[in-house]
């Protein structure tokens, strides 16, 4: 492969500048436009009513939870106190 001479070395510098300018000119700049925000009101707490067939079925839920959570904090410290003494 032969040596390019100044002018080959200017024509390609041009015809390299030339495809840029012509690739910035057909890419339009695509913005899109924001879309409208639209403001809704908010629920207001008084409107939402909880029937009452869930709040007794919430009641019995928290009780079933309490006391499996008191059973299972009262049996860790029975096992804990076992050890210590070391009858278990």
């Amino acid at each position: 492969m032969s040596k390019k001479t100044r002018q080959e070395k200017i024509i390609a510098d041009l015809r390299r500048k030339l495809q840029t300018q012509m690739t910035q000119v057909s890419k339009p700049s695509m913005e899109l436009p924001e879309p409208e925000r639209k403001l809704t009101e908010p629920v207001k707490v008084e409107d939402a009513q909880v029937p009452e067939i869930q709040v007794s079925l919430i009641k019995k839920d928290l009780t079933k939870t309490g006391i499996l959570t008191i059973l299972a904090i009262s049996l860790e410290l029975v096992l804990y106190f076992l050890t210590r003494v070391g009858r278990f």
